[in-house]
């Protein structure tokens, strides 16, 4: 099917005297995938929302519960975190994570949160040597390995255990 099909074959409807979806993609000068032409003339009517939604407690909790966890998110942009040992703080329902640039370029994802006491690591993004808990001083190299816990003797029950910051997938 060539353009000049799509363009017999779409019927745009508009709403304004502006160009159409449709006409917009017609003018494209790049290929445009067929599955794009499709459109959907849904008439959503125009009364006024509930304004529950909005301000509804009850609504957010399960936005939080059965919806965020489940959508992507957008936390940030490779550019706002170019160089190795940037890290980015994203907060979205009462959850903080951690994004760090590592030195092969790649990015981890970690909870913003020190395993030993559960208090954030960092408040705000920035180039870090290391994450470090402002609490006990605890700190994890950019990959989330464990790398120092200071007065280590006064921390026997953790040496057994792993205190790697847990990677988000």
């Amino acid at each position: 099917m060539t353009k000049s099909d799509k363009l017999i074959k779409t019927v745009p409807v508009s709403k304004s005297d502006g160009l159409s979806y449709t006409e917009m993609l017609n003018l494209d000068t790049r290929n445009v995938p067929d599955f794009i032409f499709e459109e959907s003339q849904v008439d959503l009517g125009n009364e006024p929302l509930s304004t529950e939604r909005y301000t509804s407690q009850k609504f957010a909790d399960l936005e939080a519960e059965k919806m965020w966890p489940n959508v992507w998110q957008f936390a940030a942009r490779e550019e706002d975190f170019p160089n190795p040992g940037d890290s980015i703080v994203f907060d979205n329902a009462g959850k903080s994570f951690l994004l760090v640039r590592q030195k092969d370029h790649s990015v981890k994802a970690f909870y913003n949160v020190c395993l030993h006491r559960g208090r954030r690591l960092r408040s705000q993004s920035a180039n870090v040597s290391e994450l470090k808990c402002p609490f006990h001083g605890f700190s994890w190299n950019h990959d989330g390995q464990l790398k120092n816990i200071p007065c280590e003797w006064d921390f026997d029950h953790l040496k057994k255990k792993d205190m790697s910051l847990p990677e988000l997938r």
